[in-house]
């Protein structure tokens, strides 16, 4: 899932600012019974948020919008959902900035049993 390239997007679509949250789980789950496999189950779920700041008036109007679809339409949908939701709002006039850009922590040692 390139992130960047949403960003990209929403700001084609007029937002300011963008944060972009995507989550993927996947889940095997394997029941044996008696030496031999009973159910077998693999799970994905998947699916992102998004949140936009808009330049309106003194202010920013802040968006949102999710999907757990991730197709390109459905991505783009949600991104004008958020610009929507934003258009609707009064202006935030207390709002500065969303977290400046970072890399995502490394965590070691973690694992599940």
């Amino acid at each position: 899932m390139d992130l960047t390239k949403i960003i990209k997007y929403a700001e084609a679509e007029g937002v300011e600012q963008a944060e972009v949250f995507f989550f993927e789980g996947r889940v095997l789950r394997t029941i044996i019974e008696n030496k031999q496999v009973k159910i077998c189950e693999h799970k994905v779920d998947a699916g992102l948020g998004l949140r936009v700041a808009l330049k309106k008036d003194a202010g920013y109007s802040l968006g949102f919008s999710y999907s757990t679809e991730l197709s390109n339409a459905a991505i783009e949908q949600t991104i004008k959902q958020a610009v929507k939701v934003a258009l609707s709002k009064n202006p935030d006039l207390d709002f500065k900035s969303f977290q400046p850009r970072s890399s995502p922590a490394t965590v070691s040692g973690l694992h599940d049993s």
